[in-house]
């Protein structure tokens, strides 16, 4: 894994993994963590992105999913 932090350019994460060998298994039915419409009761995120248009845009939309931004 490497961090690069530059002042006016943001972050990259690199995280580097090895190939998997094989063939991928395809789950059947994909299930959900928590039923839908359950999403955003309790849990506050903290959101940080340093593109004002980006981080209004997402906020809003974790907003009408129920989060507290």
């Amino acid at each position: 894994m490497t961090l690069d932090n530059t002042v006016g350019a943001g972050t990259t994460i690199r995280l580097y993994l090895p190939m998997a060998e094989g063939d991928a298994e395809v789950p059947a039915k994909i299930e959900l963590p928590v039923k839908v419409g359950m999403c955003g009761q309790r849990e506050r995120i903290l959101l940080v992105v340093d593109n004002a248009d980006l981080r209004e845009l997402t906020a809003m939309m974790l907003e009408r999913l129920g989060y507290q931004v």
